[in-house]
């Protein structure tokens, strides 16, 4: 059994709680951002409840978060009763509940339990389920204290959280868990520069499945997605969101034909199949998952270290869902990577424009999607022109990849094309011309080989950590990728400065030939022992 050992925020927020439980407020939100410990702060007013000798029920809107939560309660001593199919007859305290929504409902007529306190978990989904909920609960036990928590205290449809709550209380800033090291700050990269309004239609109160699948499914579209993976991250757990599940389903596939170990989960994945396919990713032996909306909330793997936006929203609450997967600390992460190829990061820009809200009124107005949230004044934000990273200028140089501006004052933000990357004049000039063509992306090298200078570097320190008996597998890709620029001048859109580069040295060569021998089983196809990345017939 673990001792509950609240941080200062959150011991700091629960003592808000109950200063306001004392001026009369009987329905409090509280607001944290994701990977900051929601979870502990409802187990930490629930246990103080329980041992005070109130009663108390938490509910949850998915089965493994009731588990989760279950699981949880049980490490700290606290043995609760489980309300949901399939785990009634488990023993516990009566006094203290975890509950779905699902069979609370189905179940409600015969339920006779009575609460002093009753706590919703990620409250902006399904406010009309809690109104009914608290409409059997609160009948029974009138003056029950009523706690709801949510990284984003706003809803995409119906009534709003002020037709439930009396007052919102928020934590620390983004800003403030970063510089204390309770998340891990997010770097945001804009891959692919698309207006979802301009491209997809709208149905309902999100873009047409249809046509962003139609769009995924373009060569060059899921080709970025891939390559860009394979070029800056390989190696990295991700989680990447489609729009529908065909979408992630295929997008898996194509992985998966890349020598890429991905799993797709969505909600009629059997549980067992769920569980094992989420053990395998937390173990390592699978990279990535993809799915619609099945880790938005409560997905707690704090070795993701990117996220895919692969589908365009036109909800800011899934957009600051998603993108926190990403930002809980681990051993050896310095960063989490926002990688946008679907024009979230335009629509909405960064998460640091979104850190003081206020409580939702009763019936929003729609059309106004943000009175939830007081915007902050966003600085001017910059695209790198080099490697694609979204940041607030603080100097002359790009935080992620050390570009001087100062060198190239007048850089402008990379337009993403069938499968190139080239600045927007150079797109313009060919476009005229008809000159584009499907290839692997191309980026801009310096005059003076910087490529090959940055060959023989990589080269030399991986032939120094293997001598120290290190795992230098992730290295592969990039190694891989530089090698096949040298020597494959043929292949369409290399520029001729590639072709002029010396031959890797016979180190390199091996480790392609191992690489290729161990990771793709002969997907690609040799021509004097380099890959031409083709797929062999």
């Amino acid at each position: 059994m673990e001792e509950l050992k609240l941080r200062d925020y959150q011991q700091e927020l629960i003592e808000r709680a109950r200063e306001m439980v004392k001026r009369g407020n009987r329905r409090i939100l509280l607001q944290a951002s994701t990977g900051t410990g929601k979870t502990a702060i409802a187990i930490g007013v629930m246990r103080s409840a329980w041992q005070k000798g109130y009663s108390a029920i938490f509910f949850a809107h998915r089965r493994e978060l009731v588990d989760q939560t279950v699981a949880r309660f049980r490490r700290y001593g606290i043995h609760p009763k489980v309300l949901m199919a399939g785990r009634e007859r488990e023993d516990g305290d009566d006094s203290i509940w975890v509950a779905s929504y699902q069979t609370f409902e189905r179940r409600a007529d015969y339920f006779g339990g009575e609460f002093d306190v009753i706590f919703f978990d990620e409250a902006h989904i399904g406010v009309e389920r809690q109104k009914r909920v608290l409409d059997d609960l609160l009948y029974r036990r009138p003056n029950a204290v009523v706690f709801g928590i949510t990284a984003t205290p706003m809803t995409n449809s119906g009534p709003g959280l002020g037709s439930v709550y009396q007052v919102l209380l928020q934590s620390k800033r983004l800003e403030w868990f970063i510089e204390h090291g309770y998340l891990v700050e997010p770097q945001f990269m804009l891959m692919q520069m698309i207006d979802p309004d301009e491209k997809f239609r709208v149905k309902g109160q999100e873009y047409d499945e249809d046509d962003v699948f139609a769009w995924l499914r373009q060569p060059h579209v899921i080709g970025n997605i891939i390559q860009n993976y394979m070029d800056n991250f390989l190696g990295e757990r991700f989680i990447l969101f489609a729009n529908s599940v065909g979408a992630s389903w295929w997008i898996a596939e194509q992985f998966g034909k890349h020598g890429i170990p991905v799993a797709h989960i969505d909600y009629n994945t059997p549980d067992k199949e769920r569980k094992r396919i989420i053990e395998a990713f937390k173990r390592g032996d699978i990279v990535g998952l993809t799915n619609v909306d099945i880790f938005s909330e409560g997905f707690d793997v704090p070795d993701v270290s990117v996220v895919i936006h692969a589908a365009p929203t036109r909800s800011l609450v899934r957009y600051i869902q998603r993108s926190g997967r990403a930002l809980r600390p681990a051993d050896g992460k310095e960063k989490a990577y926002i990688v946008d190829h679907a024009g979230v990061i335009r629509r909405f820009g960064t998460l640091y424009n979104y850190q003081e809200w206020v409580l939702e009124p009763e019936r929003p107005e729609r059309r106004n999607p943000l009175q939830a949230v007081k915007l902050k004044t966003p600085p001017k934000e910059r695209v790198c022109p080099i490697c694609n990273a979204v940041f607030v200028p603080k100097g002359n140089t790009c935080p992620n990849c050390g570009h001087d501006f100062r060198k190239d004052p007048n850089a402008k933000p990379l337009l993403i094309i069938p499968g190139v990357m080239l600045e927007y004049r150079e797109y313009l000039r060919k476009m005229r011309r008809g000159e584009l063509t499907d290839c692997v992306a191309v980026k801009r090298w310096p005059e003076h080989m910087m490529l090959q200078r940055f060959m023989d570097e990589l080269i030399g320190w991986v032939e120094e950590q293997r001598q120290k008996g290190k795992d230098t597998s992730f290295a592969f890709a990039d190694i891989i990728y530089y090698s096949a620029r040298c020597r494959c001048p043929h292949e369409e859109g290399v520029s001729r400065r590639f072709a002029q580069a010396k031959p890797p040295t016979e180190f390199t060569r091996r480790m392609i030939k191992r690489y290729f021998a161990l990771k793709s089983d002969g997907f690609y196809k040799f021509e004097g022992g380099f890959p031409c990345w083709k797929k062999r017939k």
